[in-house]
């Protein structure tokens, strides 16, 4: 059973909250252990835990999937920690690491898998994702794909010591940085339905899709800044803070977690406006339904992703936040949450 929480953060994504199935989540957590035996004897061998929390966090995040349209997804989250791994911490300069984008993307489209285990649960997804959907939504998740993986090498290698850009240009750096635009793209893919040409194209849809990436991507700098600092990774909204405006941390967090709950509200207006947009105008009821269940879909992310955060991974917090969140969930009657 999932229950809404409530939980000791200025973080404020009141949103429902729900879980695969029981025979998704069987499928999920087994391909997690296959994940994991993959990558023994690798250099990704040290992060059997974060393929498994990425395991709990597909059972909240893509709640509606089924069996068959819990694959693309799935396989996306185990092998996310992988991905970002090479960029950032394996590739020893910028020219080594874009020659593995070009491997993961030639793995994708290979006739045959490679030996090498992320291009090989690349392609795994890949083969998922492209057997149940479109066309034009194949193109942009590569698109997205592209930027973030390109986006997490230069992060690491040649922008690692430049100054910080601009607020708004850091913005749109940490939505590609962070992954999360193909995370989202993911979202209608769970949600087994295609979108109509028209509303992909729309504004307001754009738009419910950029406020949705944002909001994971600045709750995981909310919440990873501790940890990201001690790596000496400086790409974080807080840390942006931190360096361009003078803040404390304290406050550059409290300034962060304000532009989350803020850009849950722009979140909620474009979602109303979508219904309203000329590109709703003559959808069948069966596509205004899609439409209806792929923003569901997004509103599950934001709040699942939250409590992956409070509940599952309490590595990321800092020992005074671990031990409030370790208190929200322990009332009375017990933990709360997921169960």
């Amino acid at each position: 059973m999932v229950r809404n929480i409530t939980v000791p953060t200025p973080i404020q994504i009141d949103f429902p909250v729900s879980r695969l199935d029981t025979v998704s989540r069987g499928w999920v957590q087994e391909r997690a252990e296959q994940v994991v035996r993959l990558l023994r004897g690798t250099p990704y061998r040290h992060l059997a835990s974060s393929v498994r929390a990425c395991a709990d966090l597909t059972e909240i995040v893509y709640p509606l999937a089924d069996t068959e349209h819990v694959k693309a997804p799935a396989e996306w989250l185990l092998w996310v920690y992988p991905l970002d791994e090479y960029c950032e911490k394996l590739a020893r300069s910028s020219a080594e690491g874009m020659r593995f984008v070009e491997h993961i993307f030639a793995s994708m489209t290979a006739d045959a898998p490679p030996s090498e285990p992320v291009g090989r649960g690349m392609r795994e997804m890949w083969l998922a994702a492209r057997a149940v959907m479109s066309d034009a939504w194949q193109q942009e998740f590569l698109e997205d794909l592209h930027a973030y993986l390109t986006t997490a090498v230069r992060s690491a290698t040649e922008l690692a010591r430049e100054p910080l850009p601009s607020l708004e240009e850091f913005i749109a750096f940490r939505r590609d940085l962070s992954g999360t635009k193909p995370t989202v793209d993911l979202v209608e893919a769970s949600a087994g339905v295609r979108l109509p040409d028209s509303v992909r194209a729309a504004r307001s849809w754009q738009t419910v899709k950029a406020c949705c990436a944002d909001v994971i991507a600045w709750t995981n700098c909310y919440y990873s800044y501790g940890r990201e600092h001690s790596e000496g990774e400086r790409h974080n909204l807080v840390n942006h803070f931190v360096e361009t405006a003078g803040m404390d941390v304290a406050a550059a967090r409290d300034e962060v977690a304000r532009m989350i709950n803020s850009r849950v509200h722009e979140f909620l207006d474009a979602a109303a406006a979508l219904s309203a947009d000329e590109s709703a105008a003559g959808l069948s009821p069966a596509d205004r339904e899609s439409v209806s269940r792929c923003v569901l879909g997004l509103t599950y992310w934001m709040r699942g992703h939250l409590d992956w955060y409070l509940q599952i991974c309490p590595e990321r917090f800092s020992e005074p936040e671990r031990l409030r969140a370790d208190d929200a969930f322990r009332p009375e009657g017990g933990r709360q949450g997921h169960e």
